[in-house]
């Protein structure tokens, strides 16, 4: 899987590149990992155990924390303009689903 798309946002996974409107976006590496495990399983919820695990290596109440941080900064750089629905979805006691706007209800 060379490139995903979803709505106005393109992965590109051989150059770790994130592109959301036309503009790419620099995400740190922790972001990118996130970012590319949630939207390569889009529409499926991926546990907070799940995501702190497999990107963070740590599963202690401060790595929820951290993943919590990483999340809402992923939130901010995705969204092209303050009015645009989100890519990220928190489900709540659960963890988080990665949606393409023209999915979202």
């Amino acid at each position: 899987m060379p490139t995903l798309t979803r709505g106005n946002l393109t992965l590109d996974f051989a150059a770790r590149r994130v592109v959301v409107a036309g503009c790419e976006v620099a995400l740190t590496p922790t972001e990118y990992a996130l970012l590319a495990l949630l939207a390569k399983h889009t529409g499926r919820v991926i546990t907070s155990h799940q995501l702190t695990t497999h990107v963070l290596g740590d599963d202690t109440p401060g790595a929820l924390h951290i993943l919590r941080v990483h999340i809402s900064n992923l939130r901010k750089k995705l969204r092209p303009t303050p009015d645009a629905p989100p890519y990220i979805h928190t489900v709540t006691g659960v963890g988080f689903r990665f949606e393409s706007p023209s999915s979202v209800p």
